[in-house]
């Protein structure tokens, strides 16, 4: 911004000219995203120029929108889903993996549970932090909406996963105090040297852990794609899908997730078709 329209005067800024800007920046190759992101910028520099009346519009909110290509999420199938539940058995954050496959939890809000957010008699999980990247920096803080702080049921598999991780986690941390660490007991995933870990770093373990495990080239986040696409395979309802990934609503839920589970409505239409069209006797 400053290169391009640094000696401009803002309030001889124009819509035209930030339309141009941004046909500028494509032309140097940005991605849709990166120009949208560039122009909140401005946008945000012009609003403060309204503010304190330097302008009497934003020539931003005048401008073409920078439309962004949809992409559709990828999901695992059931083999691959399969597949990476027997190979986690073998891998250190194995638990982490089947967690995030099972409750189509965020990375970050994995990241910062604690032992105290679980609950084994109700078996339960209490989802109410976050961690993640801000530059170089790791902040832990609330979730990303009101609706992702909520408390999940958890299978009983999981809870014999965690029951059995923790005792694992035990032993660890017993060595490492023993070295003269001070390990971050209280939370359920830890580093190699009993730290909670870093957001890249986890993304960075499971790239290299789906790769070992066959599944070629894999984003951690593709796991909660994967844990919706199987609850609405078994016919889960949507708005129960919604509550368990913790969206702000089942819009979000249905616009980014609907089309996975299509198969799920068989079943409804076929019930419907029963009762339009019974059987003769």
């Amino acid at each position: 911004i400053t290169k391009r329209l640094g000696p401009l005067r803002i309030e001889r800024l124009t819509p035209a000219m930030v339309d141009r800007f941004v046909d500028q920046l494509a032309e140097s190759g940005l991605s849709p995203r990166s120009r949208r992101l560039i122009r909140v910028v401005l946008s945000q520099a012009c609003k403060a120029a309204v503010g304190w009346r330097l302008i009497p519009a934003n020539p931003c909110d005048h401008a073409r929108p920078i439309k962004l290509e949809r992409r559709e999420p990828e999901a695992l199938s059931v083999e691959e889903a399969r597949r990476l539940l027997s190979a986690a058995k073998d891998d250190r954050l194995g638990v982490l993996w089947l967690l995030l496959l099972s409750l189509g939890l965020r990375r970050g809000e994995a990241l910062a549970l604690r032992w105290s957010d679980l609950d084994l008699v109700a078996k339960t999980l209490t989802i109410t932090r976050a961690r993640v990247k801000s530059g170089a920096k790791v902040i832990e803080g609330p979730t990303k909406t009101a609706r992702s702080t909520r408390t999940v049921p958890l299978p009983a598999f999981l809870v014999s996963a965690l029951q059995e991780h923790r005792l694992i986690q035990r032993k660890e941390h017993e060595k490492l105090t023993e070295l003269g660490f001070s390990p971050a007991s209280e939370y359920l995933f830890t580093s190699h040297f009993g730290r909670p870990l870093d957001p890249d770093n986890t993304s960075h373990a499971f790239q290299a852990f789906a790769a070992r495990a066959g599944l070629g080239k894999r984003h951690v986040h593709e796991l909660r794609h994967a844990a919706a696409s199987l609850m609405l395979a078994a016919g889960t309802p949507l708005p129960e899908v919604s509550r368990v990934l913790g969206h702000s609503s089942t819009r979000i839920t249905d616009e980014v997730y609907a089309h996975l589970g299509h198969e799920a409505l068989r079943g409804a239409v076929d019930r419907l078709a029963g009762v339009l069209d019974p059987p003769k006797t």
